[in-house]
């Protein structure tokens, strides 16, 4: 228990360090000319073209790309080991979070915080949850060899709590979306 708490822990610590490293490289990129906040944001990401996009042909595309981001984290998780990969992971995602709200915290004050925090909202919290499950497979797999049954039930889990996270995000982000980019940021 001990073990997983401490991997919690690391994860957390890696989402923070992320998140300062983020915001400190993108007011470093501000400051020194690189970046016009102005011309980035959600604006450049096509948002509300993105949740006028049909339920199916949106879940659909959300499950083939977490499904290849999946392939790629399980092979470097063999490769690597699953602390490594889940602490990168957390912490490249840290990264990409702290850009992010800070970008659209300068560009829409603290109305573009929130709208950038409910991006990511309700899905991320799912996802976290599968790949601490999966941290947690992983760790006990040599354990499980000569149990394949167990195993197979053990990934199915996880599969099941990926395809909730597809489900939230494919399906439910954009009602988010919508509602906070109609009552925040118009």
């Amino acid at each position: 228990m001990k073990k997983e708490l401490n991997v919690t822990v690391l994860m957390i610590i890696s989402l923070f360090f992320g998140l300062i490293l983020g915001s400190i490289f993108l007011n470093l990129g501000i400051k020194s000319q690189a970046l016009n906040p102005l011309e980035y944001g959600l604006d450049s990401f096509n948002v509300y073209e993105l949740v006028q996009i049909g339920d199916q042909k949106l879940f659909w595309f959300v499950c083939s790309k977490r499904f290849g981001q999946l392939a790629v984290l399980v092979l470097l998780m063999v490769l690597t080991g699953p602390k490594f990969v889940l602490n990168l992971l957390t912490g490249t995602f840290g990264a990409v979070m702290g850009i992010f709200i800070s970008l659209e915290t300068i560009r829409l004050g603290i109305k573009g915080a929130i709208y950038a925090c409910a991006c990511f909202l309700p899905h991320y919290p799912v996802y976290a949850l599968a790949f601490l499950y999966m941290a947690f497979v992983f760790s006990k797999t040599q354990s499980y060899v000569y149990q394949k049954n167990k195993l197979a039930v053990l990934m199915l889990i996880f599969l099941g709590i990926f395809m909730v996270g597809c489900f939230l995000e494919g399906k439910i982000s954009p009602i988010f979306l919508n509602f906070f980019y109609q009552h925040i940021v118009l």
